[in-house]
């Protein structure tokens, strides 16, 4: 199956976000439904112009999407230890305290 037969992606409706074709329903919103416990009858009873195809090019969207990234866990410390900000970039603080580094993503105060 060819995703992009039914899923588009245009500036002009929802900014841009990866809907299917004709509608204003985007690829995160239908992948969130099957996530919280919809079944496909559901969705399709209560979106009627959604096809098979088009749920399943929604699938296959996201898998292609997510099989071209990479994920690396990160493990954050909320810990304030009273250091200075050593680095800074436009919205991160980096602390080094001893071997750790930690990141925060605004300035404390």
């Amino acid at each position: 199956m060819d995703w992009r037969e039914h899923i588009v992606s245009d500036p002009e409706v929802l900014a841009g976000k990866p809907v299917v074709r004709g509608t204003r329903l985007a690829v995160d919103f239908l992948l969130g439904l099957f996530a919280a416990g919809w079944t496909e009858a559901q969705v399709r009873e209560n979106y009627p112009q959604l096809t098979t195809e088009s749920l399943r090019a929604a699938f296959a969207f996201a898998a292609e999407t997510l099989g071209d990234e990479g994920f690396y866990p990160l493990r954050r410390r909320a810990v304030w230890c009273g250091c200075w900000p050593t680095r800074t970039s436009r919205s991160r603080v980096f602390k080094f305290c001893g071997r750790r580094a930690m990141t925060f993503l605004a300035h404390p105060r």
